[in-house]
C-alpha cells in the first residue's frame, strides 16, 4: 500500500452508524479518501483532497439530511405514544417523593 501524506488532506469525521452510508456515498462519487480508526472512539476520520471538497460537501449533506429524516421518524414515535411520557413522568414523581421519604 502507498504512504500517503495525511498532511495535505483534509479532514472529516463521522461516527459509526453513519460510517456505511458514508463510505458508500464516497465510493459512489469515484472519490479518493483515506479512512482511519480512532482508537477508543466511536469516530472514524476521513481524509480528502481539496479538489475532492465540493463533491465531499454534497455527500456531507446528504448524510445529514438522511440522520435528520430519521430523527424525525423517531420523534414521530414517541407523539404517537403520549402515555409513555406521561408514564415516565409518573415514576420521577414517585421515586423523587421515595427519596424525600427516605431521608
Amino acid at each position: 500500500m502507498k504512504k500517503v501524506n495525511l498532511e495535505r488532506y483534509f479532514k472529516l469525521f463521522t461516527n459509526d452508524e453513519a460510517e456505511v452510508f458514508f463510505d458508500n456515498a464516497l465510493k459512489q462519487q469515484q472519490i479518493d479518501f483515506v479512512k482511519r480508526e480512532i482508537p477508543d472512539s466511536k469516530f472514524t476520520e476521513y481524509f480528502f483532497q481539496e479538489k475532492d471538497l465540493p463533491f465531499v460537501e454534497h455527500v456531507n449533506e446528504c448524510l445529514k439530511e438522511k440522520e435528520s429524516e430519521e430523527t424525525l421518524n423517531t420523534l414521530e414515535k414517541f407523539k404517537r405514544k403520549p402515555f409513555v411520557f406521561e408514564f415516565l413522568t409518573f415514576v420521577l414523581i414517585v421515586l423523587i417523593i421515595m427519596l424525600l421519604f427516605s431521608i
